[in-house]
């Protein structure tokens, strides 16, 4: 024993076991492969506990148990690397059908092979090392490539699974149900997607025992039919509940205490395995006393600068000093499993970098709840001398240096000026996300007195990110969630626009808690733009930051014509209008918020309309052809404000009444009269006339239909007629029972200037007077102008 822990202390602390995975003599075997997940046919654990329910069946399938309905029979089972099995309701009317082009309801389980944590975390394939959220994703994808068309209802979310308690693994779950419409391939496959309700339930299996070095995704998808809401429900609670069920059988109940110390004590753990291996496992790194000494090192030094810190007596024996280096040399010289001499120095480069990732760890709530980097960031900036030293400490714990070379204690403004460096450069991401949010990295930067030493870093880091081999989209991620909080500043700093819109907030958009950060000066924007329309152009992005990025451009673009201008000449506008398309609820409204702010300017309006801008917000605000009835208020909202502002170029005018066709209506004065009506007319006015719903959302969507309506009808007789027909009764009604108060006047004012523009029309104004227009003017006695010159119209016309 006293040998093999020897050797598993030595290899273990190397890259070389770690990659290899094989040990000189070959007499000790670590690796147990897959069989510590197989079968245990003596088992007769019960998935819930107790006895099952007399309608259930216990189910195995791919080295896990859940329950199944007795109803439910496996029909087929496939794949070479991921276990597929497929069940179907053998009490539908349809299930007798062939099975692949069936609508009869079912559910599959797939089980994916076992994986190597960190290892292809960054992979385009399923079998990479992703969040249970992407995974779900790409099954959401691959289901939108086969339907015409399809919703998500609801929100995306963490499903809470139930805890295995044999399990010591870290279980997570992720929820996402969609609504499909009808086949988009003459194919079976395509048939069976169509017209569905599909509830998708991604399981996460990740430091599996006895090594705890791998994961595994399980992933239940149920097919059910959305054409009542008991259907829908039962189809989703199906889905939970054989989730919920769900039981790994496994030989290995504990994990290997020698081999994950061993590995831990290597620093090659991420900052989630530290935590999750302390809090679960009790397992801690042999450098945590160092780190904790680190860390009460920093503390000394805070309180000693006269600011006031949490006081933590620590355990007998901790050490500490006024010098957090001291502690940090000590742990850079103990390279474990390398003599001292004839030392590998990439071996000793590696072990360093893995030291100061884990003092990051350390220093930003590891250890210390009260001590956190982004804390450090702000006591730093707010005094800069007495805590010079800690300023070293934070860019050391940034470990910004070029890729695969020496890290050197250089400044940063030193090493970001270095062209050379700055071409291959890597860093400790997590640190950066933390000094990007508290505005340490500006203030360092800025005292360059060079004003674009910022905006060039930032744009660095843009285009560094899109190496997604290395970076994933984390890089990107971490730069377009700070633009969005400066942004915000930025947006904040400006005048207000007229018309109806607003601000896209760093907190709207991601829950970002950290400090306010500083707003960007315009040859920071002129430089930094242009890298986020490139950023907005590449097809290999993700929604997740092409929602920070559209948000961004909405706040630098209020009051703000020469950025507009960039992203005009950018063809950022062209994606813009892509995006109208997306499922991603946040993505779409952030896209309509900056066409509002584009189209606001009257120059503007008819590039946003040469991209097919028009049809596809008439898309957004017209009914689906299947649940739920319309995208959500705040999309709506936005829409119509778009509508409005290009309705107000005649040209526009017309190709908006145009949009959607034409329908003859019967008149309703006449019955043997019929006259063509605008669809597109239609499908906003029903937007007003949906009265059941009174909430503050649902009234800015009426005052942004009645801004429309108004614009539609300026200049254009026929529209004037036909938005008359139809809104004038509800405007009337609006404007009797809106009582005529501070917080409703904006409500009133837009709907007595839609009706000032519709008494241009004398039928128009015969039905004001049915409505009794006079009486309802005269208690708006805080609308005096406007009132009056309806008055003078009605007089005029009669």
């Amino acid at each position: 024993r006293e040998r093999l822990l020897s050797e598993l202390e030595t290899y273990f602390r190397t890259d070389y076991m770690f990659q290899h995975w094989t040990m000189p003599t070959g007499a000790f075997v670590v690796d147990v492969g897959g069989d510590d997940l197989g079968f245990d046919d003596e088992s007769d654990e019960r998935p819930q506990g107790g006895n099952l329910a007399p309608d259930l069946r216990l189910e195995h399938f791919g080295n896990y148990k859940f329950c199944c309905p007795k109803t439910f029979e496996l029909r087929s089972e496939s794949g070479p690397g991921n276990t597929v099995a497929k069940f179907v309701d053998t009490t539908d009317p349809f299930a007798d059908t062939a099975v692949d082009a069936t609508p009869a309801a079912s559910f599959e389980v797939m089980v994916h092979g076992l994986e190597p944590i960190n290892r292809g975390r960054f992979s385009l394939s399923i079998s990479g090392e992703k969040d249970v959220a992407e995974v779900a994703d790409f099954y959401v994808r691959e289901i939108a490539e086969q339907v015409s068309d399809y919703r998500i209802i609801g929100v995306p979310r963490a499903h809470p699974k139930v805890k295995d308690e044999n399990d010591i693994a870290q279980v997570r779950a992720w929820k996402v149900y969609l609504r499909t419409a009808g086949r988009r391939h003459d194919t079976a496959r395509s048939q069976a997607l169509a017209n569905r309700d599909i509830c998708i339930i991604v399981v996460q299996r990740k430091y599996i025992p006895p090594m705890m070095d791998k994961f595994q995704n399980i992933v239940v998808i149920t097919y059910g039919s959305y054409g009542t809401v008991m259907q829908s429900s039962a189809n989703e609670q199906r889905c939970e509940a054989i989730v919920s069920s769900l039981r790994v059988i496994s030989k290995a109940r504990g994990h290997d205490s020698l081999v994950v110390q061993t590995r831990a004590n290597t620093l090659m753990l991420d900052e989630e395995a530290y935590a999750w291996y302390a809090a679960n496992l009790n397992i801690r790194p042999d450098a945590h006393r160092l780190a904790r000494a680190f860390c009460f090192s920093i503390v000394r030094v805070l309180s000693r600068a006269g600011l006031q810190v949490p006081v933590d007596a620590g355990v007998k024996g901790d050490e500490v000093s006024d010098d957090p280096f001291e502690f940090s040399l000590r742990l850079e010289r103990q390279v474990p499993g390398v003599a001292d001499q004839g030392r590998d120095n990439g071996l000793v480069r590696e072990w360093k970098a893995r030291v100061w990732r884990y003092l990051a760890f350390c220093v930003d709530g590891g250890i210390l709840p009260y001590l956190t980097i982004i804390k450090l960031a702000v006591h730093v900036q707010q005094h800069p001398r007495r805590l010079q030293r800690l300023s070293q400490v934070l860019q050391v714990l940034l470990y910004f240096r070029a890729a695969n070379s020496e890290f050197s204690q250089v400044a940063l403004p030193l090493k970001v000026s270095d062209d050379r460096l700055m071409q291959n450069f890597t860093f400790n991401e997590l640190v950066m996300e933390r000094l990007l949010s508290s505005g340490y990295i500006k203030k360092v930067l800025d005292d360059t007195a060079d004003p674009l030493e910022y905006p060039r870093f930032i744009v660095r880091l843009l285009q560094q990110g899109k190496d997604r081999v290395r970076w994933g989209y984390s890089l990107q991620y971490t730069v377009c969630k700070q633009l969005v909080r400066s942004s915000a500043a930025f947006s904040s700093a400006a005048d207000s626009e007229p018309g109806f819109g607003q601000t896209a907030s760093g907190a709207e958009v991601a829950n970002l808690a950290a400090p306010k950060a500083p707003p960007l000066g315009d040859l920071a924007l002129h430089t930094i733009v242009p890298a986020l329309i490139d950023l907005l152009n590449d097809e290999g992005s993700n929604e997740k930051i092409q929602v920070l990025v559209v948000s961004t451009l909405v706040n630098f673009t209020k009051n703000n014509t020469i950025i507009k201008n960039k992203i005009m000449a950018g063809g950022g506008i062209r994606r813009i209008c892509q995006f109208l398309y997306s499922k991603h609820d946040d993505l779409v409204r952030h896209s309509c918020s900056l066409l509002n702010n584009c189209t606001k300017s009257e120059q503007y309006r008819g590039q946003v309309a040469k991209f097919r801008a028009v049809e596809a917000l008439m898309r957004l605000l017209s009914e689906n052809p299947f649940p739920p009835k319309h995208r959500s208020t705040r999309i709506l909202i936005q829409a119509c404000v778009v509508i409005g502002n290009l309705a107000s170029d005649t040209v526009l005018r017309q190709r908006i009444t145009d949009s959607l066709g034409y329908e003859f209506v019967t008149d309703g004065r006449d019955s043997t009269r019929s006259f063509p009506q605008s669809r597109a007319i239609r499908v906003l006015f029903g937007h007003l006339a949906d009265g059941s719903d009174t909430t503050k959302e649902r009234e800015s969507l009426r005052v942004t239909v009645i801004f429309s309506l108004k614009n539609l009808a300026i200049r254009h007789a026929e529209n004037k007629r036909t938005i008359g027909r139809l809104a004038i009764p509800q405007l009337c009604t609006i404007l009797k029972s809106t009582p005529d108060e501070p917080n409703n006047r904006i409500l009133i004012d837009v709907a007595l200037r839609c009706i000032y523009v519709l008494s241009f029309d004398p039928v128009n104004c015969r039905m004001l007077q049915i409505q009794n227009i006079d009486k309802i003017l005269q208690r708006l006695t805080s609308f005096a102008d406007i009132t009056r010159q309806i008055h003078m119209k009605m007089n005029k016309s009669a």
